[in-house]
């Protein structure tokens, strides 16, 4: 069977390894691997402090973005609905005593009402 030498055509020349570039590339992979787990274990400790005021912000965002959804899902009125109670409310219809009391029976038996 042949050598690698013989199959690739290289010469004897070519085929000497360099010892002293062999070790040089041996230890920087080596300093090279050290290097990754150092940069590794200080990857692990790294920490990242947020400011109140930046938690504030999200907190305001999140909100803003919850009222946003509620706005786009939102039922709204037509006009004819809207023209309705608007002469509901100039007749005062809201003030009557039937109808402020079957408002506070709702809001009374509301789940929880008492809670707050």
């Amino acid at each position: 069977m042949a050598g690698i030498s013989e199959i690739v055509n290289v010469s004897p020349e070519q085929n000497r390894v360099n010892k002293q570039d062999d070790v040089k590339k041996v230890r920087s992979g080596n300093s090279q691997r050290k290097t990754n787990k150092t940069a590794s274990a200080a990857a692990q400790n790294d920490q990242a402090q947020i400011s109140p005021a930046a938690k504030q912000l999200l907190s305001l965002r999140t909100e803003a973005k919850k009222y946003v959804e509620q706005v786009k899902s939102a039922h709204t009125l037509s006009e004819l609905e809207i023209n309705d109670l608007k002469q509901k409310i100039q007749a005062k219809y809201y003030l009557s005593a039937d109808v402020v009391d079957s408002i506070v029976e709702k809001l009374i038996n509301l789940p929880n009402y008492f809670d707050q």
